[in-house]
């Protein structure tokens, strides 16, 4: 039924106006359309048919909301961006029925962006050094960020301990790892990894030029001892080493200083042993990126061997002339 308007005339007792019986009848159909159904549902309110005046708290601005005080009462709320006072995150909290902004809150917070605390009693992840940390027996269950460090602590309720942890399996296209950006590893995939300490490149363990694993160092390898294998069962197309002693006589042992380090050293020369055992001589890519000679000392141990034994049968037969002059 439609809202019962009362007609009350034009001038007072001009007898224009409804009866009083009319009257009331009016007033008594509006009291029954609105109570007869259950006060106001959507029956009689249909979608977007009350304005902020009706509810009398009003007009607010452009991108406020409309919410309850919890009284019965409404009112126009601002949407939360950027900084947020604690004042305003505690009201808005209780909202949402969380109690207070600690650890006794009974509703999820959800963050998208930052959060930015300061104070002793934070929510906090930032510190600029470890000694700059508040006080843990004050603070247990905190998680805080030391930047000196580069490392995650939480608190025990008695001091700040180191929480970081791997999990046990972080293949996960990692490429750096390490205790700061002077010292660290570098994957490169499926081709090598890189050693650096102090920033400077020490060490690569890559496929090499014919993908056999090889280890690169700048410095000295140092080990109690050294084993090469050397299975015949791992062998084939096996020579003896002919004119070990004409070999010989081509390659020279000298003394040398290294260019990069300056260091004294003693050995061979990896071009003259190319010319009498080419097998013996690799090439590989050194730290700087050029390709260099390197030689596998091994395998001159075998040329010496056969040198001895040749210089042994020497030594024989002058032996036996000898011998028979004495005679």
């Amino acid at each position: 039924m439609a809202q019962q308007t009362i007609n009350v005339g034009v001038n007072p007792n001009d007898g224009g106006g409804d009866t009083l019986r009319a009257a009331m009848q009016k007033v008594n159909a509006n009291f029954t359309e609105t109570y007869g159904n259950d006060f106001i549902n959507s029956a009689q309110i249909v979608e977007n048919a009350i304005n902020e005046r009706e509810l009398n708290v009003g007009a607010g601005t452009s991108g406020q909301s409309l919410a309850s005080d919890g009284a019965g009462g409404f009112y126009w709320g601002n949407v939360i961006t950027g900084d947020v006072p604690v004042g305003v995150l505690q009201t808005r909290l209780g909202e949402i029925g969380a109690t207070t902004i600690g650890v006794d809150a009974t509703a999820d917070i959800t963050f998208n962006g930052q959060i930015t605390a300061t104070g002793l009693n934070q929510i906090t992840f930032l510190h600029p050094t470890f000694a700059g940390l508040p006080a843990a027996a004050s603070n247990e269950g905190l998680i805080a960020y030391a930047q000196d460090t580069g490392k995650f602590y939480w608190s025990d309720g008695t001091q700040w301990v180191a929480a970081f942890a791997l999990a046990s399996d972080v293949r996960d296209n990692i490429e750096y790892i390490g205790y700061d950006t002077s010292d660290f590893i570098r994957f490169v995939n499926n081709t090598k990894m890189d050693f650096y300490v102090n920033n400077v490149y020490r060490m690569r363990l890559d496929d090499g030029l014919d993908l056999d694993g090889d280890i690169n160092a700048t410095g000295d390898v140092i080990a109690y001892s050294t084993v090469t294998l050397s299975d015949i069962n791992l062998k084939k197309d096996i020579e003896t080493i002919e004119n070990p002693l004409e070999k010989i006589e081509k390659i020279n042992g000298v003394t040398y200083t290294w260019k990069d380090s300056d260091k004294k050293a003693a050995g061979l020369i990896a071009q003259e042993v190319q010319e009498i055992l080419p097998q013996s001589v690799i090439k590989r890519t050194d730290f700087h990126g050029e390709e260099q000679l390197a030689l596998d000392y091994n395998a001159v141990i075998g040329l010496l061997v056969e040198s001895v034994k040749e210089l042994k049968k020497q030594l024989d037969n002058c032996t036996k002339c000898t011998c028979k002059n004495e005679e």
